[in-house]
Order: C-alpha cells, then structure tokens, then sequence
C-alpha cells in the first residue's frame, strides 16, 4: 500500500484506475466518484512528510504471528458513508473465510502456510544428525511433509557453509528473516499436520539385500545369515543346548486332565485338558469367514470369534488383526474394551484395494469423547494412551465412496500384552549366584530376534499392501482395456453395417428403360 503513487487529492481519480478496470469505472461515474474518494482517503488516513500513511491500519506487518488480510466482507473498513453507497447488497460475503488465514475473500481454497518454528526445526535437525532417522521417518513423526523437512536439512546446510561478504548483508538478512517470522502462523504439532499419502517405508527395506557372487563361488547360510545381519541357525541351536544342559531348575510342567465318565455301549474315552481362557486355537472344521454369505459370527487369524452385527456393522474384536470389507456408504466400527487405566494401544489400518485407496476413521474413548480423527487417509500406525478404563470405539467410515467398496486390513495390540517372562532367558533364581556369560549372551540373542521380528513382520505388511494396490490397479487398468476393447469391436462392427446399407440404398430404387 505504501508504494502507490498517490500526489494529491486531485490526482485520486488516476491512481484509482492503476488498480483495476472496476476501479475505473467507478472513478468514471460521476453518482460514486466522491463516495469512493472519500471512502479511500480514510482509509489510507493522514500522510506524513515523506508521503507515507503510518496511521493506517495495514501499514506495519505484524508481529505475532497473526497475518493481517484486509476483510471488506460488504461493508467499509472506516466509518459510514452515504446511505446510497451502504445500503447497496453485498453479493461476496464468505461467512466461511477465516480473515488470519485466507487472503483472499472469495477464495477459500487460499490457504496461508504454516511455518515452521525454530523450536520444532531444532528438533528435527537433532532426530536426523543424532538420532539417525530418516527424512521419511521423521515426516511420519510429526505429520510434516516431507519436502520439508528435505528443505530444513539443506537450508541448514546451506546456513552452515554461508560466509557473508559484508556485514551489511548480514544485518539485512537478519532483519528481513525476523521481519517474515512474524508474518506467518505458527504449525503446532498435533493441530496443522499435513496429509501424508505416501506409505511408510521401513528403514529395513531401503538396504539392498541382493549380493552379486561368482557362479562357482560358495554361497550357504551362513553366508545368507551374514547379509541379512543375523546369526546363523547352528549358533543358534548351540546356544540353545546350552542354556538347557546348564539350567539348574529344571521346571517340570504339571498337565491336568480329566477323564469322562465312561458309560455303557460309549465306544470314546473323552479326555478334557485344562487350557487358560482366551488360548484356544483355530476350530477345527469352521470355513472361513470370508466364503460366508451370511457373516455373522467368524473366527480372526488368531482362532478368536468375532461377532459382526450386519444392521449395526459393528464387530467385537479383541486386541486381533484381520482384513474386512467395507462397503460402499457404509460404516463399519470395532470395540476393545481395556480393564488398566493408562495402556498403550496401538492401531494399525491400510487400504488394500477399492477406489482411491483412501478411508475415514474415528476413535472414541469410553465417555464418547474423540480421541483421533482424520478423513480421506490410505494407512496409519498410531499408539495413544488410554487413561481411562472401558471400551474404545474404533470406526471407519467409506461415506465418500457411492459404488467402490475397499479392502482394509486392521489390527489392534495393547503395547503392554507380553508378559516380560515371555522374553528373558532361563537366568538363576538364587540371588547370589551370578549368571553365566553365555546366559548373558542369550539374552542378547534373544532381544536383537524379537527385534528383528518386529522389523520383519512391519516389513511384510508394507508389501502386503503394496502388492494388494499394485494389483487393484493391474485389474482396473485390465477390465478398463477390455471395456475399451469391446466398445471399439462394437464401433466398428456399426460403421461396417452403415457403410453397408447406404451402398444398398444406392442401388435400390426404380430403374430407367433404355429404348
């Protein structure tokens, strides 16, 4: 505002027409012309000696963050004009527009960036340079996309390597760098996250695994073991044996069981075993859930059963991981019911196949307050805290689709499940006795395959679902070229047909007699 022309009152009428041809015209009608006029010289408010306006309210860029866009809205910024002039309509009026974010009063989609505080640029740089992660890992983390975050860490390394010539362009860079600080909102992690549509990779995936050798070179396991950094089976099994021959206590597992009583003309013996509640496997004999037309009670991967109300379209699930399909304008929730205030749990989903690969999903808490929330998202690995004791409600919704229904698998795992005993290593009881260096030993093994297990299975998961899309597309692309196909066999039979009939109608007809 400040670098317009703007002489003298007299010479409003063509500083007005530098703005736009809607400006001229009123600048030309002699019925608004002095409204106008007036109107903009209270805006613009009293110049000082060097023809700057420091009384207006734009005049100064703000400082707390909070950008200053002018709304009009349909009415004057200053004070009341002629009635002729306020009491016209005011057909631009956005009662959705948020004045500190959206420059722009017609336009919405407008939408000014967040950036990033120095705080939180700290932090990122320290999880790439000290703690390893990766860009991707990192733009997961905090809901940032991951350009960047690829443009914090070369801006940093671009400040690191600048040597300025003089100090003058210091100074300046400085003031202009605090001068745009304070132009822009503020992202707060947790309440600006940016829509992530990538799948995370893990870290495992992005070594290569394949070793180039000679064709009469040696190539056995313990070769294998070495490139794909684990220990060999036979140090494995070796270990083993000696943990067991060198266990002192050697706990014997006392088995109950109850015989039936035998009566009469029975021909079986029944033997009933004592099992711990919830430990039952997969019945034997059931068909899978998935043959079923009518789904109303099945069995997950893990044996447990899952009742599916088909009007409610809800199931009772219980801390499991299974594939379910979601129709379309459909809603489908799951419930876990947690009895420790302050549990970990964690929530894994991803679309496997249907539409844009994309679903909506909502969590509850027992009172029925929301706890998470996102719409249009293609996978997700989350853990929250539940600090209350009951049911959460965990719901996905496919309102968006009209005809695609999708795939999704889910699972859901309470991070303090294992027992620690599941874990450890047979150490001694007796609190004198030190442990051998071989136990010592063990259970290092035994935490480096419970992570490398852990690895795995997140592994296999990720290209579960890449191979699930890649072949959702492979046979969308297929039934659209065969569509294609069968409409151009169609078009060209027609033309045939056309071409054939308007030949016949040239020879059709009455003949002339030549004499």
């Amino acid at each position: 505002m400040n670098n317009i022309p703007i002489k003298s009152i007299g010479c409003i009428k063509s500083s007005i027409r530098l703005f736009s041809t809607s400006s001229a015209r009123l600048g030309r009608n002699p019925e608004n012309n002095p409204n106008f006029q007036e109107t903009f010289q209270k805006f613009l408010g009293p110049k000082d000696i060097r023809g700057e306006y420091p009384q207006n309210p734009y005049y100064y860029p703000p400082t707390d963050n909070n950008p200053k866009y002018i709304g009009t809205e349909g009415m004057q910024i200053t004070r009341d004009v002629s009635s002729s002039f306020r009491n016209r309509p005011a057909p631009y009026i956005n009662r959705g527009r948020n004045q500190s974010l959206h420059p722009f009063p017609n336009n919405t989609n407008t939408t000014t960036a967040y950036m990033l505080p120095d705080e939180l640029k700290d932090k990122i740089l320290e999880e790439v340079t000290e703690n390893g992660l990766t860009a991707q890992q990192v733009a997961i983390k905090y809901q940032i996309n991951i350009l960047r975050i690829e443009a914090i860490l070369k801006l940093n390394e671009i400040r690191e390597n600048f040597i300025p010539d003089d100090e003058s362009i210091a100074n300046d860079l400085k003031t202009y760098a605090q001068t745009m600080k304070g132009l822009f909102p503020l992202f707060k992690i947790g309440q600006n996250e940016d829509n992530l549509t990538e799948i995370p990779l893990p870290p495992k995936t992005l070594q290569q695994r394949f070793v180039t050798i000679s064709e009469y070179e040696p190539f056995g396991p313990v070769d294998a073991a070495r490139v794909l950094e684990l220990e060999p089976a036979k140090d494995i099994l070796k270990s083993l044996s000696e943990v067991a021959s060198h266990s002192d206590d050697d706990k014997s597992r006392v088995q109950k069981v109850m015989y039936g009583v035998e009566r009469e003309g029975d021909k079986n013996l029944f033997r009933f075993t004592a099992k711990k509640a919830g430990d039952v496997g997969y019945r034997y004999g059931a068909s899978r859930r998935d043959r079923k037309k009518d789904r109303k009670i099945g069995f997950d991967r893990a044996g447990k059963m899952v009742v599916l109300c088909v009007l409610g379209l809800s199931q009772l699930i219980a801390g499991s991981a299974f594939t379910f399909i979601l129709g379309a304008q459909e809603r489908s929730c799951f419930y876990v019911f947690t009895d420790k205030p302050n549990t970990g749990i964690r929530y894994y989903f991803a679309v496997q196949s249907g539409g844009q690969f994309d679903v909506d999903y909502e969590i509850k808490d027992p009172q029925g307050n929301v706890v998470s929330s996102d719409q249009k998202q293609r996978q997700g690995d989350y853990v929250f805290t539940a600090h209350s004791v009951g049911e959460y409600e965990f719901c996905f919704s496919n309102q968006m689709s009209t005809f695609a229904e999708k795939v999704v698998d889910f699972e859901i795992s309470f991070e303090n499940d294992d027992d620690p005993k599941k874990f450890k290593a047979d150490m001694p009881e007796q609190p004198n006795v030190k442990p051998l260096e071989h136990v010592e030993s063990m259970q290092q093994t035994v935490d480096q395959i419970e992570e490398q297990l852990d690895g795995l299975y997140k592994t296999l998961q990720y290209y579960k679902t890449r191979n699930n899309r890649n072949q959702a597309t492979v046979r969308s692309t297929e039934s659209r070229i065969y569509y294609f196909s069968v409409f151009e066999v169609l078009l060209m039979v027609g033309m045939a047909f056309l071409q054939i009939t308007i030949v016949q109608l040239f020879f059709k007809g009455s003949r002339k007699q030549l004499v």
